[in-house]
């Protein structure tokens, strides 16, 4: 899982990679946001079932 403390730190190394053009790093920001988003309601999911079957 992706932390929030991590985030800055995260997007300042996406952005740096002078590899990648403009479009290939807004690609990556997109999948790793993506990416955050799936598992936060995976966890979200995971909590509900939890307080549910207990």
């Amino acid at each position: 899982m992706i932390h929030e403390y991590s985030l800055p730190e995260l997007f300042t190394a996406i952005e740096s990679l002078h590899v990648f053009n403009e479009e290939h790093r807004l690609y990556l920001l997109r999948v790793t946001i993506e990416k955050m988003i799936e598992e936060r309601n995976a966890y979200i999911e995971w909590v509900m079932q939890k307080d549910t079957s207990g």
